[in-house]
């Protein structure tokens, strides 16, 4: 029996991460968002969706699976681990052929170039990014990665685990689905029952909390559109086995349906 596919992640780096729902690149990517108490503005060399994510997810999973060689780059501490990329690739369920493996360098490339600024509401300001440095062979069958280590140990200790295999299997029309289950994933809350804790999908969550969480904010979707595709998200969720939730309109809010069979999930 093969190892499930797990990983972890937390739910205000899923909210911070510029990672938005499309096919399409553009050059000099820039948004600013407000989570909380902080201000954060992220720019990057180009446009990330969520195949980048996935790799940013799977990256996270070696660490957890190998662990990490400590060192130092300018001053700065780093996580170091090297990703055998056909590995990687068979597990996301890809060919290993020569463009394949371009593709997912490319994509630690644009993880690399992400920068990202912090402010509080006192103003003091936290400059940091993710990947500090890459080193790659010339067939690409290794790609050695020191990333920030204060990130990598803050989402490996923090983090809620992930199921990678069902995110693995969502379509390129699915970008909302990847998003969304990542996030509730991500916010599962502890139960207890007889002692014994589970981890359960939440019972409710509001819709301006979807919005952000499925970079909706970033469009100009009219609300009733935004609506509805957060409908159409939810239910290919519950095709996947996602307990599914239905809108509350007295409250803006979406709402499990099966919340009354106490079911844990």
């Amino acid at each position: 029996m093969s190892a499930i596919l797990e990983t972890k992640m937390d739910h205000n780096t899923l909210h911070f991460l510029p990672f938005l729902p499309t096919r399409k690149r553009e050059k000099g990517f820039y948004v600013k968002r407000e989570w909380g108490n902080l201000e954060l503005e992220i720019t990057a060399r180009e446009t990330l969706n969520t195949y980048d994510l996935v790799t940013l997810l799977f990256t996270v999973k070696e660490y957890l699976k190998t662990g990490y060689k400590a060192g130092e780059i300018n001053g700065k501490e780093i996580a170091g681990i090297t990703i055998n990329v056909k590995k990687l690739l068979k597990e996301r369920g890809l060919l290993t052929k020569k463009a394949n493996r371009l593709t997912l360098l490319n994509s630690f490339l644009r993880l690399k170039t992400i920068d990202l600024v912090f402010t509080n509401k006192q103003g003091a300001k936290n400059y940091t990014t993710y990947i500090y440095e890459i080193e790659v062979d010339k067939d690409i069958t290794e790609i050695k990665i020191a990333a920030n280590k204060r990130f990598i140990d803050f989402v490996t200790t923090k983090g809620i685990l992930v199921n990678l295999e069902r995110i693995i299997k969502y379509t390129d029309k699915e970008q909302y689905a990847i998003l969304l289950d990542l996030y509730l994933q991500g916010t599962k809350r502890k139960k207890e029952i007889k002692s014994r804790q589970f981890l359960q999908y939440r019972e409710k969550y509001y819709t301006q909390e979807i919005v952000k969480a499925l970079k909706l904010d970033l469009t100009n979707m009219p609300a009733f559109k935004i609506r509805q595709v957060i409908k159409n998200t939810f239910k290919i969720l519950n095709e996947k086995g996602i307990p599914l939730y239905t809108y509350n309109k007295i409250e803006d809010a979406w709402e499990r349906t099966d919340i009354n069979k106490h079911k844990i999930k």
